[in-house]
């Protein structure tokens, strides 16, 4: 049966047959249906959950129930007999989920059955397939009865569906940002606070933390504590508040059970604020450090020598490193909020956070914390305001020292372990990076995670992991947490590239609806009307947006030398180049030699010397790009580019040589496919038996991908389309 067009009935029935023929196994759980019904998680839970209004934990024990209620009153078995013949590995524990599934105690099934619903149950079990009408009714009654009890008792149960995002040994707990009620005097210390006791509890080897940086959006939220677990797959809430009393400081924190909604414990530390600011910031370190302490004795967790060393140590003995370092958190905030309304705003900020943190690390050549944000704005920040590919490389490389010292002195950072996995992603050293994974994906598997795994596997041009990851992060998502662009774009290019373009369009659209920002969703819209053939829509979209504003003309020659399939209108609008000089005080600047579309279009009208200008410069960019494997190179770009400049000038062998190395990507785009079978930049090399036997063998791994990607969609519910 095909579980994903099966009707509900169907479908409820198929997934308890499954859990019937396993009733003996009392280890037959959530991952054991998931794998015998051959459906993801995500979509089985949110499939019973449309259904029943329940999670896949108590659909099972729905059914063990049921099907324990029918025994009981054939009467053949004791209640002892029957807890074990359902899978129960307790009787007593049995007896509770019974009486709070029906509402009394298997003892007492006698007085809850009448002699008409007795005769019922013995003619079942003589003739089975006359009475499965009764059966689904009975089913249909205790489905209701089972939705009135877990609204009145069900905490416990709802819960359980928290063992998706993490190891089931493992406590899970969410940081809420911290309210200051101190005076402004106090509140990056306020921050800091929840920000450390974070970090000292994923030094914990049986703790998974959702730092404070993560919840921040939930600051302002009304969401209960419950809802906010739930998004973000936490076992346990903390909260903490500041208050200034006189002369001391206290600090009032709250750890919340929320499978059950109990305060595990509430404490108020209590320090008094010294004449020395050195002395008072010590207080400070000492109340973060009985915070985690006090957690740890409450959730029971066993603490080594070195953990509880961890835990104490203070991340910096120097003050003025401290002041530095939270200043300079200050600075890279605002960078990230002004990164694109105000570009040059967020580059200012940006500079003035890399100043504290140099100066943070100067005062204290100890402070981990200091050189990982170092590393972070050096690997993740600095490239994208660089055009200069070795400027760019020589950051890395910076950043990449930064990360290994603060490695160095907290051997247990997650984040610089993060951020330097990304370096080694960047430079091609994957072997390297994956030596990270066991500290860097010690971690809740929440929405949050899945965003960043999207740019991950993006990065390492694997489109199918990407989009893996991006359809969990759909299904883990609250539904009032809007996508980002960045998460949208690079959903869109995935389906784009893999041969989906309706899913493509589909996002494109919802794009338009939520931020209506023209320029990127017609440019999308017209790169994928070019990759799927629709060449003159795709002008017509281009030219459009160039009546608009001349500004748009820059982003046009980018676009035109990414999509190839422009060259002919590119012509046109490359002669207009000197009429658009002082046009609403738009001056353009030189067209670079990096545009070989540019180049081609000349070659065709016999300019020589303009078409090597440019054929040279892109050459040199791509080459550029290969020895220091920029983005444009790990995504094969770069190869493909080379090869059609060199298939233009009918320099054969180096063009298959650079497309023989195309087979080794991961993820062959859609793109390339269509170029080597329709652009005439390829016509010198289209009869060559080597080229078809390689456009082959790209078309073919193109292919495998699809049909897997396909096979992922549906397995989420979805179209593939």
């Amino acid at each position: 049966m095909n579980l994903f067009l099966a009707k509900d009935n169907e479908f409820i029935e198929h997934l308890s047959k499954i859990i019937l023929d396993n009733l003996n196994n009392e280890n037959f759980g959530v991952s054991e249906l998931i794998k015998a019904s051959g459906l993801n998680r995500n979509y089985l839970s949110r499939r019973i959950k449309s259904i029943k209004k329940i999670t896949i934990n108590q659909f099972i024990t729905e059914v063990r129930l049921q099907k324990a209620r029918e025994l009981l009153i054939e009467g053949t078995y004791t209640a002892a007999e029957v807890s074990y013949n359902v899978g129960f590995s307790s009787p007593s524990y049995f007896t509770k989920c019974f009486h709070d599934f029906y509402g009394y105690p298997p003892s007492e099934i006698i007085n809850h059955i009448t002699p008409e619903k007795t005769e019922k149950q013995e003619s079942k079990i003589a003739k089975p397939k006359t009475t499965r009408k009764k059966r689904w009714v009975q089913v249909t009654i205790s489905a209701v009865l089972i939705l009135i009890l877990f609204v009145i008792a069900g905490e416990v149960f709802y819960y359980r569906s928290f063992e998706k995002g993490k190891d089931a040994t493992k406590n899970a707990i969410a940081i809420m940002p911290f309210v200051n009620d101190s005076g402004e005097e106090f509140a990056p210390f306020t921050a800091w606070m929840g920000i450390e006791i974070g970090n000292k509890l994923s030094k914990i080897d049986n703790m998974l933390v959702v730092p404070q940086s993560t919840t921040e959006s939930y600051r302002d939220s009304r969401k209960s504590n419950r809802d906010i677990a739930r998004e973000l797959l936490a076992d346990h809430i903390l909260r903490g508040r500041t208050i200034k009393n006189g002369d001391k400081i206290l600090l009032n924190v709250e750890l919340l059970d929320t499978k059950n909604g109990q305060s595990l414990f509430t404490e108020i530390y209590e320090r008094k604020i010294e004449e020395s600011e050195e002395a008072s910031i010590n207080h400070i370190f000492e109340i973060c450090g009985d915070v985690v302490l006090q957690i740890s004795e409450a959730l029971k967790t066993n603490i080594s020598p070195e953990e509880k060393e961890q835990i104490i140590k203070k991340p910096t003995e120097n003050m003025a490193a401290l002041r530095a370092y939270q200043e300079a958190n200050y600075h890279l905030e605002l960078q990230s909020i002004n990164d694109i309304s105000n570009w040059r705003l967020a580059s200012r900020e940006l500079r003035k956070a890399k100043i504290l943190y140099k100066k943070a690390v100067k005062l204290d050549s100890t402070f981990a914390d200091a050189y990982t944000m170092l590393g972070h704005i050096y690997v993740n920040k600095l490239s994208f305001v660089l055009h200069n590919n070795y400027l760019a490389d020589r950051n890395l490389d910076t950043g990449k020292i930064y990360l290994e010292k603060a490695l160095k002195y907290d051997k247990t950072n997650i984040d610089a372990a993060t951020y330097l996995r990304g370096y080694y992603i960047q430079k091609g050293l994957y072997n390297e990076a994956d030596k990270l994974l066991p500290l860097t994906e010690n971690r809740v598997k929440n929405y949050i995670y899945y965003g960043g795994k999207i740019f991950e596997f993006f990065d390492l041009n694997d489109r199918y992991r990407s989009l893996d990851a991006y359809l969990n992060y759909l299904e883990t998502k609250p539904a009032d947490v809007p996508i980002p662009d960045y998460i949208t774009k690079v959903a869109f290019y995935n389906y784009l590239n893999t041969g989906f373009p309706a899913r493509a369009l589909e996002i494109n659209e919802k794009y338009w609806k939520s931020v209506h920002d023209t320029l990127n969703y017609f440019f999308r819209k017209a790169e994928l009307e070019l990759n799927y053939g629709n060449q003159d829509s795709a002008v017509s979209i281009c030219s459009w947006l160039y009546d608009i504003h001349p500004a748009y003309l820059l982003v046009h020659f980018y676009f035109v030398d990414q999509s190839f399939k422009l060259q002919r209108a590119c012509s046109k609008e490359f002669n207009m180049l000197p009429n658009i000089r002082g046009k609403e005080n738009f001056i353009l600047p030189q067209v670079p030699p990096n545009f070989y579309v540019f180049g081609y279009t000349f070659f065709k009208e016999g300019n020589k010397e303009k078409a090597d200008y440019h054929f040279k410069g892109s050459i040199k960019k791509a080459e550029e790009e290969i020895e220091l494997n920029t983005a444009n190179a790990r995504s094969y770009n770069s190869l493909f580019n080379l090869a059609t400049i060199y298939a233009i000038i009918n320099e054969k062998q180096k063009s298959l040589h650079y497309l023989n190395m195309i087979k080794e990507s991961k993820s062959i785009s859609i793109q390339f496919i269509n170029e080597l079978n329709t652009n005439p930049m390829f016509d010198n090399l289209r009869n060559e038996p080597e080229f078809q036997e390689i456009s082959n063998e790209l078309e073919k791994k193109y292919l495998e991908e699809h049909e897997k990607i396909k096979k992922l969609l549906i397995k989420h519910g979805l179209e593939p389309a």
